[in-house]
C-alpha cells in the first residue's frame, strides 16, 4: 500500500507490528487493545502524526519516538509503563496531546522537554511531584488526579497559559504560597486533605469552576472574597 495513510488494527491480539514498518506513508495508526509489549516496529513511520496504543502491555517508552518528529497526538494510557527517560520525547516538537494515565509512573521529568505540549493526562499513576509541568510553556489542560501528590506545585514559576488543572484524589494538605495564575478557569481539588485555603479570588481571578468536595475544610470565610 504505497498510499496508505490511516490504519486501524485495534482490538486484536497483535504482539508485534513488524508488518507495517515499511508503510512510511501512514499518518494515523490505531493499535489500541492488543497485546503489544513494545513499539520498536514503528520507528520508520516518519509521517506518523497520531498514535493510539492504549490498552496494551508496554512496560517502557521505546527509543522510536526520537525519530517520530511529526507526532502530535499520542495515547499510551492503560499500559505498564514505570518510567520514561527525560529525553524520550525531546525530538517530538509537534506533540500537543499526551495521555499516559493508568500506568505506573513515579516521575514526570520528561514533560519539561516537550515544548508544545498542551493537553496532558497523568491520572492514576504513582506520581509524587508535578514540578516539571510548570516548565511546559503551552500547557492548557493537565489531569493529575489519583496519584500520590502531597504538594500542589503551584508555587513554581510557570503555568503561563494553563486553563484547567485536575488535582483530585491526592493527599494535598495545603495551598499556601500559590503563585497567581490568571489564565486558570477550572481547578479540581476534590478528595484531598485540605483543612484551610487562602483567598483564591486574588490568585485565580478568572476561575469559573472550583471543586472542593471531600476535604477537611472548617473555615471558608475568606475563600472567595474579592
Amino acid at each position: 500500500f504505497v498510499s496508505l495513510k490511516h490504519l486501524d488494527i485495534s482490538c486484536n491480539k497483535l504482539k508485534r507490528l513488524d508488518f507495517i514498518s515499511s508503510c512510511t506513508t501512514i499518518t494515523t495508526l490505531l493499535v489500541y487493545d492488543n497485546e503489544l509489549e513494545h513499539l520498536n516496529d514503528i520507528e520508520r513511520l516518519f509521517n506518523l502524526s497520531t498514535l493510539h496504543a492504549q490498552y496494551n502491555r508496554i512496560p517502557e517508552v521505546d527509543k522510536c519516538f526520537t525519530k517520530l518528529t511529526n507526532i502530535t497526538d499520542l495515547r499510551l494510557d492503560a499500559n505498564r509503563i514505570t518510567q520514561i527517560p527525560e529525553d524520550a520525547f525531546l525530538k517530538c516538537t509537534r506533540l500537543t496531546n499526551l495521555d499516559l494515565s493508568y500506568n505506573l509512573l513515579e516521575s514526570v521529568e520528561f514533560v519539561a522537554y516537550i515544548p508544545n505540549l498542551a493537553y496532558l493526562s497523568l491520572s492514576h499513576n504513582h506520581i509524587r511531584s508535578i514540578d516539571p509541568l510548570a516548565k511546559c510553556p503551552k500547557l492548557l489542560d493537565a489531569n493529575v488526579s489519583d496519584n500520590l501528590l502531597v504538594d500542589h506545585s503551584l508555587n513554581r514559576e510557570g503555568y503561563r497559559v494553563i486553563q484547567r488543572l485536575n488535582l483530585s484524589n491526592n493527599s494535598i494538605t495545603e495551598m499556601n504560597d500559590v503563585e497567581p495564575v490568571i489564565t486558570l478557569i477550572s481547578l479540581n481539588l476534590c478528595n484531598n486533605k485540605l483543612t484551610k485555603l487562602p483567598n483564591l479570588h486574588s490568585t485565580f481571578p478568572k476561575l469559573e469552576t472550583l471543586d472542593l468536595w471531600g476535604n477537611q475544610l472548617e473555615d471558608t470565610e475568606h475563600l472567595l472574597v474579592g
